[in-house]
């Protein structure tokens, strides 16, 4: 047993004289160390002496990267949403505590009575007072954050249009040929014309192209009939009235809130609906010649105004002759002016023995 335990001791003196620390003294050749300092010095240096790279101007970076900010003037603000139930609440007290804790304002008409029972979910101060106006008949009206609540009459109220006080004429003529040309006899009446070429003599028939011509014509007068359906709107009740100005383009109409809101519907549909319409006024200058222009003015200058369109002017034209002779020339104060592709055998009088004008536009 002693010599186990002394072998034992032995043998863990060795293992510990094994994991020793070997102490290394200081190295003798640092050069490898000072050779990297010094390239890594020369890279900084060499980085620092290259020029920045050149910086693009401020619309050219708006341009490739746009904003990621919002506008804020098209943001709108999120109305408060709520749940409301009442249950034969006066109007007056149903209308002041709905805006109560609110960003709105609210007014009620002394003459408002009666109660209000309704319940609703997620809606807003607006929606709850439209609902109380369909449903109940309490008018209304919004200014901003201002409600106004008005009592049951007639009242007065006044609608701009946007449209022009003319009446409008239109036409449209649409021919189709079949390319054929049909003889008829003009000795033969009613149905005995049979189109037949071979019965007809020479001076007995015409030629007719065989088709169909569709002529469409069109009037609009829209005053006069917007006029007929406010009245129809509003009624014809006691005390209900219509005036309707073409010239200022405003319509003023007397009737209950009801029937207010009806006619402004119809009109806002209507102006939508609406063509714009464009007035040209053809303007006559006054041409005052001298002694230093005694050559007058040469009106050829301007009478082509671009490609087969053209203007012709001239003085001293009789009453009933042609501005445009057959063969494409116009007279005009013993001038003669070739004017191609304008149709010719025009006829006319002069305005006011000033002069005369031809126009092909």
């Amino acid at each position: 047993m002693q010599r186990i335990t002394q072998g034992a001791v032995l043998l863990m003196a060795i293992m510990l004289s094994g994991c020793q620390v070997i102490k290394t003294g200081p190295a003798k050749d640092t050069s490898s160390v000072r050779q990297m300092e010094q390239e890594l010095e020369a890279s900084l240096e060499q980085a620092k002496a290259k020029p920045d790279r050149a910086t693009p101007p401020d619309s050219v970076n708006q341009a490739l990267i746009p904003p990621l900010e919002l506008d804020r003037s098209l943001s709108e603000p999120v109305e408060d949403r709520f749940d409301i139930a009442v249950d034969q609440l006066p109007a007056r007290d149903f209308f002041i505590g709905l805006v109560r804790d609110t960003a709105y304002n609210m007014v009620v008409h002394p003459g408002i009575t009666g109660n209000i029972s309704l319940e609703l979910k997620d809606v807003s101060v607006a929606e709850v007072m439209q609902v109380v106006r369909d449903v109940y008949g309490y008018d209304y009206e919004q200014s901003g954050n201002l409600f106004r609540v008005l009592p049951t009459g007639m009242r007065t109220q006044i609608f701009k249009i946007n449209y022009l006080n003319v009446k409008r004429n239109g036409s449209s003529e649409t021919q189709v040929s079949a390319g054929q040309v049909s003889s008829v006899d003009t000795s033969k009446t009613g149905t005995e014309n049979d189109l037949d070429s071979d019965n007809l003599s020479d001076t007995g028939g015409v030629r007719a192209v065989v088709g169909t011509r569709i002529k469409t014509e069109t009037q609009a007068d829209f005053w006069n009939g917007l006029s007929a359906t406010i009245s129809m709107i509003v009624g014809g009740g006691e005390g209900r009235s219509v005036v309707v100005s073409p010239q200022a383009g405003i319509v003023v109409i007397k009737a209950y809130p009801a029937e207010l809101r009806a006619a402004q519907e119809f009109l806002d549909k209507a102006e939508l609906s609406l063509r714009r319409q464009v007035i040209l006024e053809a303007k006559i200058l006054e041409v005052q010649l001298n002694e230093g222009f005694q050559a007058g003015i040469n009106w050829a200058a301007v009478a082509q105004v671009g490609r087969d369109k053209n203007i012709i002017f001239g003085n001293g034209l009789t009453q009933g002759s042609r501005i445009i002779d057959s063969d494409g020339s116009a007279s005009l104060n013993g001038s003669i002016i070739n004017v191609p592709n304008l149709q010719t055998d025009l006829s006319g009088t002069d305005i006011g023995g000033a002069f005369s004008a031809a126009l092909n536009l």
